[in-house]
């Protein structure tokens, strides 16, 4: 047979007792803090470059990269993950092209919005929709480009 323990109910701290507890525990941090070894920031980005550094970087790029640059390998593995053929589904990889063809029409990149279309169509997806919404973008493309045909 077990032994019962006296469980005593815990009374709620007053507001006073609770203020005392977070000065407490605040100059306990400032003291480890202020304990800690002091050395400087030498691993990662110099200050006075961050934002070249940034630049680089594929989440914070602001333009794409050039075609005289290699993609390095991060941008690689985004554009796998974007349009690997084994990981999408049709329907995904239609989308995924139709939403690059509305940012290069967006930018007036006429041309690259047709090639985006035309590969979102290639893909050949059962969503009657998203079909034709790809036709109608890259006619819409044709047009600004005046290409009548």
């Amino acid at each position: 047979m077990e032994p019962t323990a006296q469980v005593t109910p815990k009374t709620p701290m007053t507001d006073e007792e609770r203020q005392h507890l977070a000065e407490k525990l605040d100059l306990e941090l400032e003291d480890f803090i202020g304990g800690l070894e002091k050395r400087s920031y030498t691993e990662g980005w110099p200050e006075d470059r961050w934002q070249e550094e940034m630049e680089k970087h594929p989440f914070f790029m602001s333009q794409p990269p050039s075609g005289d640059q290699p993609l390095s390998p991060l941008m690689e593995g985004l554009q796998q993950l974007k349009y690997d053929e084994t990981e999408n589904s049709p329907e995904d990889l239609a989308n995924s092209y139709k939403e690059d063809g509305n940012f290069n029409f967006k930018i007036k990149k006429y041309r690259m919005a047709i090639i985006a279309y035309s590969e979102g169509l290639r893909h050949k997806c059962s969503d009657d929709k998203l079909n034709a919404q790809l036709h109608n973008n890259r006619a819409a493309a044709h047009f600004f480009l005046k290409n009548y045909r």
